[in-house]
């Protein structure tokens, strides 16, 4: 009769040491005092630890049935105005746009001369912005 001899120190039957290029023996001589998962051993403990979710309130981007687009904009506040730059890319400059009180009522005015003047030094940003801004002014009319 043959002995079954796994690379575990729950089942060596051989009373042999463990081998210690195993996984399993690797993954049970940690230490204890912090869990690991299987999360950890794939990607390492260098993962940053999880953050909370800021809570927002969904706002949609099309107007209510019965107002106008023109109106809606108008209503468009600093967090709206955020949510809209980080859907056409560009959610690094919401507090440039917060600083210089650029919402809904004003938006459509942005142009070259007052991006930069914003100090949005990035040509490509200033370029979807922009092209947004045109966008949303042929939705008005």
């Amino acid at each position: 009769m043959s002995a079954i001899i796994v690379n575990s120190p729950l089942y060596a039957l051989d009373n042999s040491p463990p081998n210690p290029t195993s996984p399993t023996t690797q993954f049970m001589s940690q230490s204890s005092a912090q869990p690991r998962s299987f999360m950890t051993l794939a990607h390492g403990d260098q993962r940053p630890p999880l953050q909370p979710v800021k809570y927002q309130q969904y706002t949609p981007m099309d107007p209510p049935q019965g107002m106008s687009y023109a109106a809606f904009l108008r209503t468009w506040n600093d967090d709206t105005v955020a949510r809209w730059l980080n859907e056409i890319k560009c959610g690094c400059h919401d507090e440039t746009f917060r600083a210089n009180d650029i919402r809904g009522d004003v938006l459509l005015e942005l142009d070259q001369v007052t991006l930069k003047e914003m100090g949005i030094s990035s040509i490509g940003d200033r370029l979807r912005i922009l092209n947004a801004v045109k966008e949303k002014q042929q939705r008005r009319r």
